[in-house]
């Protein structure tokens, strides 16, 4: 069904798939069932493991939240690459600038990737 498929997305566990006079459709969550064995759940910027999460102070590092939300919402370009790395000395606050930007964006629907590494987790060897 995914042979040779590229740029798509698993949501759910609906599959439909159609093929000359045949539609069938399955329910299944096999496949994300095998796909959450190797997640790591720790890692999601909602993570129960880390709560209360790290955030910023309401009116604090607003130069640096800003310049985050211009990046997110401007589309890919030689200039606008869609990978961005924070990275300072220990305590300097990347995880809660890190948090509160997540957090952001999913409050307004914004499409994000983040992966958070925690000294402390147990399991942060194997995602």
């Amino acid at each position: 069904m995914f042979n040779r498929a590229h740029d798509f997305t698993i949501r759910g566990g609906t599959f439909n798939n159609a093929g000359r006079d045949l539609n069938l459709s399955i329910y299944e969550e096999r496949g994300l069932r095998s796909l959450y064995h190797y997640t790591s759940t720790s890692a999601s910027f909602d993570a129960g493991a880390r709560y209360p999460p790290p955030l910023c102070h309401p009116g604090t590092r607003t130069a640096i939240l800003q310049d985050l939300e211009r990046w997110a919402n401007t589309p890919t370009g030689p200039g606008n690459p869609k990978v961005r790395w924070l990275y300072g000395p220990a305590g300097a606050g990347k995880s809660a600038i890190a948090q509160t930007f997540t957090q952001t964006c999913a409050n307004n629907e914004t499409l994000i990737g983040s992966f958070f590494f925690w000294r402390s987790d147990s399991t942060r060897n194997n995602s």
